[in-house]
């Protein structure tokens, strides 16, 4: 009787399981509703954006898997709605690429499509050839945003040294394409186009370039030279001229949201700069060509090549830390360690440690260090150093960037290189630009578009 008893009960469990998990006739499974009439198109002006076009019956979201396999990459379509378009970004030229659209409705039903075909054109003549060799160690699936002088170029390559984006902007004569910049949001580059010759400067302007091949615009702003940075609300800062009593100085000014222009902080203004005629070059009292903004401090940086000053300047009250670096330093250093000599772009690394690159005095060799700052103490030291081997003399230009495995990218920017080294020195990926041509600096990102 008690295993009969047992036994009923459990039926009886069964059975009622069974009825709640049984939808009743006012109930459904919720049913997905298929991307129809999926188009995939390649942008007539950037030849390796793929736009990817479909429609629902009903609201939905979704995504598309994409790449040449269909599994490389994926981009939302986060909003609700029955008509969609995304971009397809990061892909090689002349190549056959895979696109699969997934959608799902308000109540998460999901339906996937079929596997759909595109192949993206070739890039027409002018490019900037690259020489490739190696293979890239700490960035593997992501990208550097660089641009080129002689020839201007806004280029994007991937891993694997593929152009998988570019856009020539119009330069005019006297100015230079200073160097490109990818937007927070990742939607557009932004280029710097400056003359910095106290002639054409008032001319200088930032062009924004839509990643997706929809146009450009134009922003003006005189005086801008050389570099610019976002900050996390959209704000732009660059470096601009200012001429007092025939010389030139230089500001941070940044250029808000509402279009308000605002000087934060002035060499004019720092008592550590000298004042005075004597100490200027070719009519610069000074000549910043690095900029950058670290949140966590709520600091600028500032790289002064004249008077050879690296500045960190307070963001909400415009006030001036410390100099560092340069000949006149308020930083003790080793002897044997000296500061650094005309440098360009710069990577703050927190804890103190911030990564340069010295192109040093003319005809010397080049090279990237980083060093430790002391705040406290009031002291610096090197702890780390590369130089490339054979060695590179750079007039001009250069940049770098530490990875979270310990590698190190440096752009030797008049020597045309693009070198990855290994925490432990050797090189890894190495990309060369033909005699004569110049990158100007760099910028590696994870992923491209919205």
């Amino acid at each position: 009787m008690v295993r009969a008893s047992s036994m009923h009960r459990t039926l009886l469990t069964l059975q009622l399981a069974a009825c709640a998990s049984a939808p009743t006739g006012s109930e459904s499974v919720p049913e997905g509703s298929p991307a129809r009439d999926v188009s995939l198109t390649v942008d007539e002006q950037i030849h390796t954006v793929v736009h990817v076009a479909w429609t629902t019956e009903v609201p939905t979201t979704g995504w598309v898997d994409f790449g040449e396999g269909v599994d490389d990459h994926r981009v939302e379509a986060q909003e609700l709605a029955t008509e969609h378009q995304v971009s397809l970004f990061g892909l090689p030229p002349d190549a056959d690429i895979e696109a699969r659209v997934t959608t799902a409705t308000g109540e998460g039903a999901e339906s996937v499509g079929d596997v759909e075909t595109a192949h993206t054109d070739p890039w027409g003549p002018g490019l900037p050839n690259l020489t490739l060799s190696g293979e890239v160690v700490s960035w593997k699936g992501e990208y550097v945003v660089v641009s080129t002088v002689v020839d201007p170029w806004a280029l994007i390559l991937d891993d694997q040294g593929r152009v998988v984006w570019a856009f020539q902007p119009e330069v005019p004569e006297g100015s230079l394409l200073m160097r490109v910049l990818l937007t927070r949001d990742g939607t557009a580059l932004l280029a710097v186009i400056a003359a910095h010759d106290g002639e054409n400067d008032l001319e200088n302007h930032l062009v924004r370039i839509n990643l997706d091949g929809s146009g450009e615009s134009i922003l003006e702003w005189p005086y801008l030279d050389h570099d610019i940075t976002e900050l996390p609300d959209g704000t732009l800062a660059g470096i601009v001229k200012e001429q007092r009593d025939g010389l030139w100085g230089d500001n941070i000014e940044e250029r808000r949201l509402d279009g308000e222009r605002v000087t934060i902080y002035s060499t004019w203004g720092d008592a550590a700069v000298p004042q005075d005629s004597k100490d200027a070059r070719d009519g610069e009292l000074t000549h910043a060509n690095a900029l950058d903004y670290d949140e966590p401090s709520d600091s600028y940086y500032i790289n002064l090549a004249i008077p050879e000053f690296f500045t960190r300047v307070d963001h909400a009250t415009g006030r001036p830390i410390w100099h560092a670096y340069g000949k006149s330093t308020e930083f003790s250093h080793p002897s044997d360690d000296p500061p650094l000599l005309f440098s360009h772009q710069f990577e703050v690394l927190g804890d103190g440690n911030f990564l340069h690159f010295q192109n040093g005095e003319p005809g010397k060799q080049s090279s990237a260090r980083e060093i430790h700052l002391d705040e406290e103490a009031g002291t610096m030291r090197s702890v780390w150093s590369y130089s490339a081997d054979p060695p590179l003399s750079v007039a001009v230009k250069g940049d770098v960037h530490r990875f979270p495995d310990g590698g190190t990218s440096i752009l030797w920017g008049s020597a045309g290189q693009l070198q990855d080294v290994t925490a432990d020195g050797e090189t890894a990926w190495l990309v060369e630009l033909d005699l004569g041509e110049v990158f100007t600096y760099f910028q590696h990102v994870s992923r491209l578009g919205p």
